[in-house]
This record gives structure tokens, sequence and C-alpha cells, in this order.
């Protein structure tokens, strides 16, 4: 049997995933071990995991440069910097950290969360140890002629023409991350490898095995995505406080609802818009602010009667008791509805959600709303659109079924054996 490290920031979208896989690989004989934030403790200790917390590494500087990119989403500029130092930026005190991990467990694979870089830059190949990367997002994320630029879903590259407006988006987005190849090169020289300068995305299609915690049917059709891919199914993990969503009252009617997720924006934009737009409506609404939002600083007055505001809680205990969700676009929300043939609104408030959201729209499982149109008119004629036309129920139910072949964690615990043994 082998010994398995998860490293991964502590963000539930990033968190849960890992969660469900190191269940699978516990059960299947391994032993497994998390290298994470002090904060996630707790949790993974009731579950019984081993954890190394972030001695070098700040958390509360990550989770501040995560809100400035939050922050500048519509600053393009501003956002990449805060980004940058992010990722890049931390990787030295994740290697330090990394360093006295080894020390005193050795690991024989990393399964690493695509945002931590420092075992896909260069800790894993210093050390002769195979890295495995657990995507936290619902497709690809490597890039081919055949993608859409990335966070910019009309450019639909089926089109001549928008294909043409899609390689001057990554132009632009090159000279924004010009300065990433010599960062990579100095680590990996510090470390005594070679210099490479490389893009993160080239970094990760270096990696032997990447995990999918979706389906291919629901990413965009490519020829050229790398056989180190492997789509795996939803990896949720049902919390282990299973923090009960009450069930929505007056089931005769249908029921809608509202996650802003873990990981929002500053501004409630979303929150507002439901509130004001779902309410009155002939459905039931839960409306559920993002974690650790507080609800009274929102001001949004007496709710209307058919309209639950609740602070967030994890879905899974009762997702399957709605009729809709509307969501910002985080994997785990989209990938859950999803798996219980629940239809989707989403208004995505980042590159990466708007990815997602164009998957669903195209997928026929629910519709995009841009967050810039979000307004409670638009969101309540979506949600209207999506209960009263049966066809996003089906591609739904049928996205579900497809979903539930993938196996999840136990394939992807089969994958990373396979991968321990090579």
């Amino acid at each position: 049997m082998a010994k398995f490290l998860h490293t991964v920031w502590p963000f539930e979208t990033h968190l849960h995933p890992h969660l469900a896989i190191a269940a699978a690989l516990r059960h299947a004989g391994h032993e497994v071990a998390f290298y994470t934030a002090s904060r996630a403790r707790e949790s993974l200790a009731a579950e019984g995991f081993r954890v190394f917390p972030f001695r070098e590494v700040s958390q509360d500087r990550a989770d501040y440069l995560v809100s400035r990119v939050l922050a500048a989403r519509r600053r393009p500029l501003r956002m990449w910097n805060s980004w940058q130092q992010f990722l890049l930026g931390t990787v030295p005190a994740q290697m330090r950290d990394l360093e006295a991990v080894y020390r005193q467990w050795a690991p024989q694979v990393i399964v690493c969360d695509m945002s931590m870089l420092a075992p896909i830059i260069a800790f894993g190949e210093a050390k002769d140890i195979p890295v495995a990367v657990l995507s936290h997002l619902g497709y690809c994320p490597l890039r081919g002629f055949e993608d859409a630029a990335p966070g910019f879903p009309s450019l639909n590259t089926r089109s001549r023409s928008l294909r043409l407006a899609a390689r001057v988006v990554a132009g632009i987005t090159g000279l924004l991350t010009a300065g990433v190849p010599k960062q990579v090169a100095e680590i990996r020289r510090a470390c005594g490898l070679s210099p490479d300068r490389l893009r993160i995305l080239e970094m990760l299609a270096r990696m032997p095995l990447i995990l999918i915690p979706s389906a291919v049917e629901f990413d965009l059709p490519r020829r050229d995505r790398p056989p180190a891919v492997q789509y795996v199914g939803p990896c949720l993990w049902p919390s282990g406080q299973r923090a009960a969503i009450p069930r929505p009252e007056g089931r005769s009617r249908p029921s809608v609802l509202v996650d802003e997720g873990a990981l929002y924006p500053p501004e409630a934009r979303l929150l507002r818009s439901a509130v004001k737009g779902l309410g009155n409506r002939p459905f039931e609404v839960l409306v559920l602010a993002g974690r650790g939002r507080d609800i009274a600083m929102l001001k949004l007055g007496e709710p209307p009667k058919n309209v639950r505001l609740k602070a967030w809680a994890p879905g899974e205990p009762a997702a399957s008791w709605f009729d809709v969700v509307v969501t910002n676009g985080n994997t785990n929300s989209v990938v859950l509805g999803l798996s219980r043939g629940i239809p989707l609104v989403v208004v995505p408030s980042t590159f990466d959600e708007a990815e997602i959201a164009r998957r669903v729209q195209e997928s026929g499982a629910g519709l995009w709303l841009a967050e810039a149109r979000s307004t409670p008119e638009r969101l309540r004629a979506a949600v209207d659109r999506v209960l009263a036309d049966p066809c996003y129920r089906a591609s739904a139910e049928r996205m579900a079924g497809i979903l539930a072949g993938y196996g999840g964690p136990s394939r992807a615990a089969e994958l990373l054996t396979d991968l321990a043994s090579r």
C-alpha cells in the first residue's frame, strides 16, 4: 500500500473533492495525510486523517489575496497581480513546509490542488515523487486550439471570426502573464533543477495524472486533450457536521435554492437580485448567503413570505429537494445540482465560473446569466423559463445519468493507485 499526501488550500471548493478521494484511498488500504491550513485540522482530524498544517505559508495572507482577486475581477491587471502573488508568491513558503513534511512522513504520491503550485513546479521533481493534479474546476484547464478564450464564453471557437477574437484575447492574457516563466525558472534553479521557463498551464501539462471531477460530456469537444487528463465524475463530500438545509415548505409548489457558495465577490448582487426578483412568486425560495457573510450587513429588509434567507451551509443533505438551483458557478454546487438532475441558473462572478456557466448552457441543463445583466427582473425571467420548460430538467437528468457512470472518488482512487504502482 502507498502513502498519499494531499496538498490543498482549505477553501471548501478545493478541499471537499480531496476529502472524498482521500476517503476512497483509505478504504482501498492506503495511508493518507493532508498538508493544508490549520483551520481545516479539526474537520480533517474528525474524519481520521493526519494533518500537516501550514507553518511557513500564511493562510491569512492567502485569504487576503483571494479576496483581492474577487474584488478586482473587473480590473484585469489588478486582479492578475493579486492572483500571481497567491499562486507564485506563496511557493517558496510551500517548498519549506513540504521539505519538513517529507523528512517526517515521506509520501510516495502527492495529490495536488491545482492552485498549489510548489509540487507542480519543483517539489515533486526534486524528490522524485509523482504528482497527480486534482482540478477544482469541472472542465479540463489545459487549452488547445479548439477552446474559447478563458473567461469569455461568448467567444465560441467553432466560428472562424470568433476563433480569431479568442486568439487576440489569449494574446492579451499572454502579456499579463509574461513574467510567470521567469519566476518559475528562478524557483526551479533554487531547487537545483533545470531552469525551464514555463507558464502555469504548461507545467500542469507535464504532470502524469490530471483528475477532473466532472464528465467529458460536460466539457467542450476537443481532439487535443492530453492522455494524462482523466474525468472521474463528481467527487462530492458531505460535511462531517451535516448542517441540514431545512426542507422547503409547501412542496405542492416548486422550490428554488440560491447558493452564493464559499467564495464570492464583496458586493451581494446575486443575493439582492434573488430576494427582490424571486419574492412573491408561486414558488418557495431558500437563499444561502456566502460562507462567512454577515447577513445583517446586507440590509435586505424583511424578505417576502416565500423567501427564506439563511447563513451558508453545505448543500449535500437537501439538494434533491429543489427544482432549480441558482448559483455563482462554483464547481461543487454545479456538479452537485447536475448529479441530482436539477437544472441550473448560473450567474458567474469570475472567469472560471463563466467557463462553467457556458458548459451548463451548452449541455441544455440550465441558463447562463451574465453578472452585469443579473437584474432582479432578468433573474426572475431565467428561473421562470427553467421551471416552465421541461427540457432543462430532462437535460439535467440526462447529465446525472452520465455523471453517475464515471465512478467518482473510487475511480480516482483506482487511477492514483495505478500511478503509485508505476
